[in-house]
């Protein structure tokens, strides 16, 4: 009698192939281990993209991919950090004790065999290239993405070298912009290649994120529309910002930028340099004995924006200071300016303004709050909505946060039971569905109701 659990191994290829694709790697392992066939199958797969976070993790990787050729064709992304968290997800100190000599021998030979790769991040610690002199050295003619950290030396300066033809993107960064400021401010300039061709020509690179004072270096000759980068200081803003005019980059679509204090200097160098600029995010560290932007900066921040008619996104804000407004004048300040902006900035449609932290984006002519942002609800929610009511957006917001929650609105059901009841109704379905977002539903049902509350008017007393 044939069995009614029939084999695998009977499968096409192709089915198996597509089993193998929908697996964990835990199980995808274990198929790899049943049959030559599976295994033939399974391998490329399980190696196509390899993340490691662990000193065992990389040598178990990197002697799978010396003892079997099948395995090294089959790498196409690699990273490998290898460090330990902090308390911050955007600090992490190298376990340098463990990473000696002989361990980067054998990164060193495994790397060079995978020469299909085409990603690349190391993170094993912060002059890991000076200790891999064969990788240093080699050409993997399908790289496309890199990302590596540390000092500018001879090694890394000869690896982007080599790559710097066929690179589309590249992430370069000297030092850790969310260390303490003190530490930012002090922080010693890079030490950059005495000639720029020592890093090579950039014809393809589409975009690069890290340390600022690379730019001088990447974008002549490239066509980066896209850069995110940080400086240090209000003297390498200057004179790196200013470099981008020297060399002109029309083709500039968006930039981010995060600095040690505000400089309107750069700003105005950024306008110059790319005047067809869509989207434009600058992120601002103060501080702590600095004052932040007053109000009366808005008018010479409008100057400069005004150099840029294309602009659809400006984010403006400042990483320490306190998103919040005190007062329902606030709100009507951000209003004034977003009137103003918005006449002189016919592009403009969404936009971030630094005083209180709000996010904006223009829908039907008017400036509303960006539901989707934390900041801009946080800034809302802090407020009883009795004290709101007189500012223009307050309806149209309302009308955005039920949808964006799936809520009832206040402006729709005018009898209080009606409305509570139906609100109730409405978060025990939610609830039942994501419960990971109840937090956020909580909070914009109280405001919704409170609101509601606010626009119904109290039944006259009869007796």
């Amino acid at each position: 009698m044939p069995s009614l659990f029939p084999s695998i191994y009977v499968l096409p290829p192709e089915i198996l192939h597509e089993i193998a694709e929908c697996l964990q790697w835990p199980n995808l392992t274990a198929l790899a281990r049943t049959s030559k066939a599976l295994n033939a199958i399974c391998t490329p797969i399980l190696y196509r993209t390899v993340m490691i976070d662990s000193i065992s993790g990389v040598l178990t990787f990197c002697k799978a991919i010396s003892v079997n050729p099948v395995a090294a064709r089959a790498v196409k992304r690699i990273q490998m950090i290898t460090v330990c968290s902090n308390t911050d997800t955007y600090t992490r100190i190298s376990d340098a004790r463990l990473c000696t000599s002989a361990f980067f021998r054998v990164v060193d030979n495994a790397l060079i065999s995978a020469k299909g790769i085409e990603s690349l991040e190391l993170g094993m610690m912060e002059e890991c290239m000076q200790h891999l002199d064969a990788l240093s050295a080699a050409h993997f003619p399908r790289l496309r993405f890199l990302r590596v950290s540390g000092a500018m030396g001879e090694n890394l300066a000869r690896f982007i070298r080599n790559h710097s033809g066929n690179l589309l993107y590249l992430n370069y960064m000297h030092l850790n912009p969310r260390l303490p400021l003190e530490s930012l401010s002090s922080h010693p300039n890079l030490s950059l290649p005495a000639v720029p061709e020592d890093l090579g020509v950039f014809p393809e690179l589409m975009g690069y994120d890290g340390d600022g004072q690379l730019l001088p270096l990447v974008v002549p000759g490239s066509h980066i529309d896209s850069i995110d980068v940080y400086f240090m200081g209000e003297v390498a803003v200057k004179q790196y910002i200013s470099t981008l005019h020297t060399t002109h980059a029309p083709w500039i679509r968006c930039i981010s930028l995060l600095t040690v204090d505000w400089c309107p200097e750069a700003l105005a160098s950024i306008a110059q340099q790319a005047p067809s600029l869509t989207q434009l995010q600058w992120k601002c560290i103060l501080p702590d004995d600095h004052e932040a932007l007053d109000w009366t900066s808005s008018e010479e921040i409008l100057c400069v924006l005004l150099q840029l008619p294309d602009l659809e996104e400006f984010h403006m804000k400042f990483e320490s200071v306190p998103f919040g407004a005190e007062s329902v004048e606030e709100f009507m300040q951000d209003c004034e300016i977003l009137e103003q902006w918005s006449k002189a900035l016919p592009n403009l449609t969404q936009l971030q303004l630094p005083w209180i932290g709000m996010t904006y984006r223009l829908q039907k002519r008017k400036w509303i709050p960006v539901c989707s942002d934390d900041n801009t609800l946080s800034c809302i929610f802090d407020h009883d909505p009795d004290e709101l009511l007189d500012l223009p957006w307050l309806e149209a917001f309302a009308h955005d946060l039920a949808k964006w929650f799936r809520l009832p609105d206040p402006y729709h059901l005018q009898l209080r039971d009606d409305f509570l009841k139906e609100m109730q109704r409405v978060l025990d379905e939610l609830m039942g569905k994501d419960p990971t977002k109840w937090s956020e539903i909580h909070y914009a049902s109280l405001f919704l109701s409170r609101l509601h509350r606010a626009l119904t008017v109290p039944p006259q007393d009869t007796d």
